[in-house]
Formats: C-alpha cells, sequence, structure tokens
C-alpha cells in the first residue's frame, strides 16, 4: 500500500477556512438545504428556462464574485469581533461600515470585470429580465446564515490573528480554482455556444461548486496540486 502524505499546516488551515464558510461539521437542514438551493439556480435556468450561455456565465461570475467577497467579508467581521472581546469593548460602527464599503466595492469590481466581457459578447440588453434577476438575488441571499455562522465559530474558537490570515491567504488556492473554472467555460461556450454544450458545462460547474461547499476538504486537496507562493 502506498504510504499516505499527513496533510501540511497550510492544507489544515484551507480546509479550516472553507470548513468554517460552509458551516461543515455544524450543518443542518437549512444550511444544506441553501447550499443545494443555490447551486440548483443555474441548471433550472439551463434546463428549464432554456438560459443562454451569456446568462449561466453571468450567473457563474456573480457567484464566484460573491464568495471571494463572503472569504473577505469572514475575515474581517471575525478579526474585528475577536480584538473587540480582547479590548472589552464593542465592534465600532464605523468599522462595520467600512467592512461592507470594501465588500461592496471588491464583489461589483470582480463581477465587473469577469463580466463584462460576457455581456458584450451577448449582444442583448433582454439578458437581465425579471427571472434571471430573481435568480442572482436569490444566489446572493443563500450562502448568508452560513456566513454569520462561520463568523460565530471563528469568535467561539477564539482564534489567533495569524490564524485567520493563514486560513484567507491559503484560501486562494480555491480562489484560483473558481477562476480556472470560470475561464475554462467562457472558453468553451465562446467556441460551442449550441444547447447541449451550455447543459454539459452547466452540470459540471455545478457539480464541483456543491462539491467545494458540502465538502471543502475534497476541494482543498485538489487546491495543494496548484502552485503555491
Amino acid at each position: 500500500m502506498a504510504a499516505q502524505t499527513e496533510p501540511t499546516d497550510s492544507d489544515r488551515e484551507m480546509s479550516f477556512a472553507w470548513a468554517l464558510l460552509s458551516n461543515r461539521g455544524r450543518r443542518g437542514v437549512g444550511a444544506i438545504a441553501g447550499i443545494l438551493l443555490r447551486q440548483s439556480i443555474p441548471l433550472a435556468g439551463v434546463f428549464l428556462l432554456h438560459w443562454s450561455a451569456q446568462k449561466f456565465l453571468l450567473l457563474a461570475v456573480i457567484n464566484f464574485a460573491w464568495n471571494w467577497t463572503l472569504l473577505g467579508g469572514w475575515n474581517a467581521a471575525t478579526d474585528a469581533l475577536l480584538k473587540a472581546r480582547r479590548q472589552g469593548n464593542p465592534v465600532p460602527v464605523a468599522t462595520w461600515i467600512q467592512i461592507l464599503i470594501v465588500g461592496v466595492a471588491v464583489f461589483l469590481v470582480v463581477a465587473a470585470g469577469f463580466g463584462f466581457p460576457i455581456y458584450y459578447m451577448s449582444n442583448s440588453p433582454r439578458i437581465f429580465d425579471m427571472e434571471w434577476s430573481i435568480s442572482v438575488m436569490t444566489s446572493l441571499l443563500a450562502p448568508l446564515p452560513n456566513l454569520v455562522s462561520a463568523i460565530r465559530q471563528g469568535v467561539a474558537a477564539n482564534l489567533a490573528e495569524e490564524q485567520i490570515e493563514a486560513s484567507v491567504k491559503t484560501s486562494r488556492q480555491l480562489v484560483l480554482i473558481g477562476i480556472i473554472s470560470i475561464v475554462g467555460a467562457y472558453g468553451l461556450l465562446v467556441n460551442f455556444p449550441s444547447p447541449g454544450m451550455v447543459a454539459t458545462v452547466a452540470v459540471g460547474y455545478v457539480f464541483f461548486s456543491a462539491l467545494c461547499e458540502l465538502r471543502p476538504d475534497l476541494a482543498a486537496e485538489f487546491g495543494a496540486l496548484l502552485p503555491r507562493d
């Protein structure tokens, strides 16, 4: 039998960060339902509403940008709450406003940066219809309960600042995976925008996204194969 390699500290930190974000270990029916609801939206759009490649890709980009924003929000909120608790003071309102403004800015920049080429490719102003807009709002709201739970778990564990920074730093591997999946899907659908290819890419993308949320430990193992800083 081949010897098993022990996970490194960096691998454990990456698993920990994403386990918190997906609420793994203390996940109830509601949390799992929220993950499945969010992941089922692209499939419902492609198979039931007959979305174009552009609509699917735009939603995938928005989900990616939102995941990136949630990682930063978890880091900033957990760090602020822990510092305030150690000092015996509440978190200043200005700090929460700053976290909110930075989070919104990051989301808009990432979503616009990846989404504008897709929208430009569509040549259709009707891409933002009511059904697609409702799907986007549902995708944005679904992970928020898990984020709140993740922040509470991080505070309860009394994480050191170095642990938080290390966890977020190593989670870049999964951000890189997200970029690779978006670019790969974009490349396939630009060259082969047939309904069959859209359906195939949607199934593969949703399967991998669900795996990252339901089993972040497996995603971390895959991320360990990618180049590190």
